[in-house]
């Protein structure tokens, strides 16, 4: 990793603890932390989800994206873990996963 990646990770990591040392709110941290991954990893979004293995579903609970990018409506509800084989192989297997998705 170059220095300059590592002072931009550094940096994210930074504003997130700040909202965590300020403000208990755990929905405010995990919005900045939202912002904070997508600007430090140069993608268009990031989703934080919840997963319940009691009904095998996964949901939104926090999203990041820029204003002239918008996340598709599915993920704003309820969703069957069986429908997405990707996330569910990451959280099931612990295997990580990086996409790349035009559009």
């Amino acid at each position: 990793m170059c220095a300059v990646a590592v002072l931009v990770a550094v940096a994210a990591l930074v504003a997130a603890a700040s909202a965590v040392s300020k403000n208990l709110d755990y929905m405010q941290v995990l919005e900045i932390v939202a912002e904070q991954m997508t600007k430090t990893l140069k993608v268009q979004a990031c989703i934080i989800g919840s997963y319940s293995t009691d009904m095998d579903t996964v949901s939104s609970i926090v999203e990041y994206s820029p204003e002239d990018w918008r996340i598709p409506e599915r993920w704003h509800s309820l969703n069957l873990l069986e429908n997405f084989p990707r996330t569910k192989s990451v959280l099931l297997n612990n295997t990580p996963l990086q996409l790349q998705v035009g559009y």
